[in-house]
Order: structure tokens, then sequence, then C-alpha cells
């Protein structure tokens, strides 16, 4: 194939051209994620929450101490989240050696801290994966970090925090190994499930989207014309699709079963059979749960991130429809299904920010080369309408003057993690525009969070 087919194949596939490997050094690789979560870190440490804000907190840290303390296995309440209860015995332990801690309590905050902020350098390398773009990456990762929903849920212990660190690492290895077809990262997402499943089980439902991630380029079904009538027809031999997908989900039972099973066999499937009654799911509308629902989404994205996602649709969809199907479609799975159960709050929505976020970077990355190649100085028309609604559209609260300062040394802190991405000051000045829509929106992220418990309080609510 040659050098120009080959470009207009990628082109045309959405991903940039793959350069030949560079003798960057791989502590500089390193420098961009490992500045996104210290950055993460830092925030979320600074709005720690100082005691168990929420109910499940509370018994979260009771079933742990219980846990460390007869070194038998403790659940909690509903399906009894294993996985969440191990993580924080495993904090707690850690906390108790150094300190001499006689309570789990900071310790299980400490790990939603820790696994937010692993979220977004996860994050990162997904949306690399995924976009073959640092920068693209860089921007979807910082806005993570000041995504309100995201930002919150890392303060105090709650189980959300692993279980999307699981959901951001599977759909990395997902995309890698729809290339390489590694066994083994075939098998370490199987094991990322599994931990998805001891830790929230509600989030399960992203199992869909893994098998999507990992054919790429090569969905294994297809209609074909026999005849007068179309056919849905395999296009992979039968036998290397159970392969795959054997592969893809069967070690996740290596951890869910052994975790599990001694709970379920004492509670019995009516227990269960009553959770799923409590926490049923109310269909594709409710007239109470879906409005309230998009008020919680629209806090967190603000006007100018649905304009942004919107964009994102129309530019990706002219070079990868596949993936932004995909997107699409896992967006609407989840949001539709986690805003319309019985028991469904703020945070039950944050697995629905993945792949809003992709979209919303793309447009931030794409959109004033998009108007440049119309007219060279309608490249800055993107920055003049985020500038435009951030001033006439605010959403949860007036800006608040008193975040100021706050603000501005994060942005400084998210400027110098762009910098590396790119390669020159040329480079940089074409930036500028993608550079100041993710600082005005980053902005508005910041404001609708801040203060973080007053944050907390109206927009996840205590039970």
């Amino acid at each position: 194939m040659t050098s120009t087919k080959k470009h207009a194949k990628q082109e045309a596939s959405g991903i940039k051209e793959e350069k030949p490997p560079s003798k960057e050094s791989s502590s500089h690789k390193l420098l961009v994620p490992v500045a996104l979560f210290l950055l993460a870190f830092i925030i979320r440490y600074a709005t720690i929450n100082g005691g168990l804000y929420h109910t499940d907190s509370v018994i979260g840290v009771t079933a742990a101490e219980a846990t460390y303390a007869t070194h038998e296995m403790h659940y909690m309440h509903g399906t009894g989240y294993p996985g969440e209860v191990i993580i924080y015995v495993v904090f707690y332990a850690i906390h108790r050696a150094l300190t001499g801690a006689s309570s789990a309590e900071f310790a299980a905050n400490f790990a939603s801290v820790v696994f937010g902020s692993l979220c977004i350098p996860a994050f990162y390398y997904f949306i690399k994966e995924l976009f073959g773009d640092k920068k693209t990456a860089a921007y979807a990762a910082l806005l993570l970090t000041f995504l309100p929903v995201q930002w919150a849920i890392s303060t105090y212990a709650k189980s959300n925090g692993p279980s999307l660190f699981f959901m951001a690492a599977a759909s990395t290895l997902a995309l890698q190994a729809g290339k390489d077809k590694s066994w083994k990262k075939k098998a370490a997402i199987g094991l990322l499930i599994g931990g998805i499943s001891v830790t929230r089980i509600d989030d399960l439902l992203y199992m869909a989207i893994v098998p999507l991630l990992y054919y790429r380029g090569r969905f294994p079904l297809a209609l074909k014309q026999e005849g007068e009538i179309k056919r849905i027809r395999f296009t992979l031999p039968v036998g290397e699709l159970i392969k795959d997908l054997g592969l893809l989900f069967l070690p996740a039972l290596i951890i869910a079963f052994p975790l599990y099973y001694p709970f379920w066999s004492k509670v019995g499937l009516s227990y269960i059979q009553g959770i799923s009654t409590e926490n049923r799911w109310l269909g594709i509308y409710h007239e109470v749960t879906t409005p309230l629902s998009i008020h919680w989404l629209t806090i967190s994205t603000t006007y100018l991130g649905y304009a942004l996602a919107l964009a994102g649709v129309y530019l990706l969809s002219k070079r990868d429809k596949y993936m932004t199907t995909v997107l699409a479609f896992w967006f609407l799975l989840v949001f539709d299904y986690q805003a319309n159960l019985t028991s469904t709050t703020a945070r039950r929505v944050a697995p629905a920010f993945y792949p809003l976020l992709a979209l919303i970077a793309y447009a931030i990355s794409n959109l004033p080369e998009y108007f440049r190649k119309q007219n060279p100085s309608w490249k800055w028309i993107p920055t003049a309408g985020a500038l435009l609604l951030f001033i006439y559209l605010p959403v949860n609260q007036p800006f608040d003057p008193t975040i100021t300062i706050p603000l501005l040394i994060a942005l400084m802190v998210a400027a110098a993690i762009i910098l590396p991405t790119t390669k020159s000051i040329v480079d940089l000045t074409q930036d500028t525009p993608s550079i100041l829509t993710l600082i005005i929106i980053t902005a508005l992220f910041f404001n609708n969070t801040y203060p973080i418990e007053e944050f907390l309080h109206t927009y996840s609510g205590p039970k």
C-alpha cells in the first residue's frame, strides 16, 4: 500500500497517521499522565470530605472495619459491594500501619480521592488510543478533571471512582486488543469487568460497549444481499468470535464468583429480587426521573458542553461513522438506564460522561481547523461562541468572583500540562483557539462545583 493510500485510509477512519517510534524517553512519555494525576489529586484532596457524608459511606466503613478486625468478609447493603469493602480495607490497613488510626473513615474517603484521580490519566490513555492524538486526549482529561460530578464523587467514600477507573482502563485495552489481538489484554479486560461487578454492579451495562470498542473497524456482523433479501451474516469465523468473547468476559467470574457466592448463598435469591424491585428501571422516559436527571446532566455538561458535543458528533461522523455511532450509543444506553432508576441520583449518570467528553474534546480540538478551512479568520468562531454562552447562559449559579484565584492557579497548571503535547511555538499559536475554548468551559465546570460541600449537598444529596 502506498503512503498516499495509507494516509487516505487513516484520514477516512478518523485516526491520525501513526509515526515511527520516536526516541522520546519513557519518563517524558509519562510526563502528561503523571501531571494530570497530580492536578486531579491535589484539587480532590484539598476538598476531601471531613467525615462520612453519605449513608452508604457509613455502611461501607463499618463493613471495612469489621472485615479488618475479624479477617472475615463483611458485606454492605444491597448486593453487598464486596469490591468496595476490600478497597476500604486495603487503604485502612495502610493508614492504620502508618498512623495507628482506629477508624477507616479517612482511609475510605482517601480511597475515593485516589481512584477519582486515577480516572484522569486512564481516560487520557483511552482518548489517545481512540483518536490517536495527545492534544485531544489532554483536553478530554482536563475536562474530566474539573467535571463537577466526577470531582464531587471523588471527595467522599463511594464506589463510583473505582468503577469508573476500571471502565476507562478496560476501554483502552479493548481498543488496543482489537488491533494486536493480545490474549493477555483480553483477559485483563475480563478481570477489570470483574472489578466493576464487585465494586458497582449497576455499572455492568458497560459490558455491552466492550465488544463495540474491541471490534472497531471489523464488526463481526454485516447485512449481505442474498437474492432479493438482505440477511445478517457473520464476517468473522464463529469459532474466533466465541473465543474472543470468552476471553473478554469469562475472566470476570474469577473475581466475581468467590466474592459474591458466600454472600448470595446466605441471603438467597429472594433477597436479590427484592433489591431489583426497589431499584428498578422505570423505562425509557419517566415524568419525574428523566427531567431531573437531565437537569443534573446540564449542571455538569453546561449548555456550552452540549453545543460542543453536537459539533463533535458532526465532525467525527465525517471521519469515523462507526465510532461516532458507538459513542452516541454508549452515552444514550448508560444515561437512559441510570437516569430512570427508582433510586437515581446525580452520581449515577457519571459513566455517561466518558463518551460525552470524548465528543466535546474532539470538537474543541478540531472545530477551529474546520472553520479555518472555510476562511482563515473564522478559526476564532468557536472561541467567540463559547464566550457568548459563558456570559449569557450560566448553569447552576452566576460566576462566583471568590473562585478567581484557585481557578487561575488550576488553569495555569492545566496550560503547563498541554505544553508537552505541542511541538513548537507555531503549533501552540495554531492551537490557541482550542485552548481558549477549553479554558472557558473549564471555568464553567469549576464555577458549578465550587465550593465542593455546597455542590455535594445540592447535587447529589444525602439519602
